[in-house]
């Protein structure tokens, strides 16, 4: 019973990390698909998490924010399409 305890174990340990791997993993290529979306862009709104398959993205100025607010569909859209799939299921914008 010990030696089925210990596998299981294992099993959920490797699971654990390849899911923290895999959060890394994308977070990076999602700033490098954020940064194709604009010089501009970048310089003024940066992803600082990924996690559920929310996005969460830090502004720097106000009236940056409200007009990321009103493009958020389609910033989701372009990035997914970068993945070819939908992993990005919601995208949260906040002020610096």
């Amino acid at each position: 019973m010990s030696s089925i305890n210990n596998k299981t174990e294992k099993i959920i340990s490797d699971i654990s990390f390849n899911m923290d791997l895999d959060q890394t993993i994308r977070m990076d290529e999602i700033k490098k698909a954020w940064s194709g979306l604009g010089t501009e862009l970048s310089l003024h709104a940066r992803p600082v998490s990924f996690k559920n398959s929310r996005l969460n993205i830090a502004v720097n100025e106000t009236t940056w924010h409200k007009q990321l607010v009103k493009l958020k569909n389609e910033i989701q859209t372009k990035l997914n399409r970068y993945f070819n799939k939908p992993i990005i299921k919601d995208i949260i914008f906040f002020n610096e």
